[in-house]
């Protein structure tokens, strides 16, 4: 749950940051309440997304954050 711990220190120091969070996972009612709470309406989750719709996410992006601690090859 550090990213929208992450995204709250952003708008503190003044950027204008928002959170897309592509997938799911077991962690994903906590997170929801955690992003609700530290950063309202800055984070938007867009569930299971299929591979051409995943590309153009990360097309549009700014910054990427992989955070699966299992995916050794980084492949992301």
């Amino acid at each position: 749950l550090a990213l929208p711990m992450m995204l709250r220190r952003l708008i503190e120091m003044g950027i204008r940051a928002r959170l897309v969070v592509c997938g799911d996972g077991p962690q994903q009612s906590a997170f929801e309440a955690a992003s609700a709470r530290l950063a309202p309406g800055r984070v938007r989750l867009l569930g299971h997304l299929t591979k051409p719709a995943l590309a153009t996410v990360l097309a549009t992006a700014d910054v990427f954050v992989h955070p699966n601690h299992r995916e050794p090859f980084g492949i992301g």
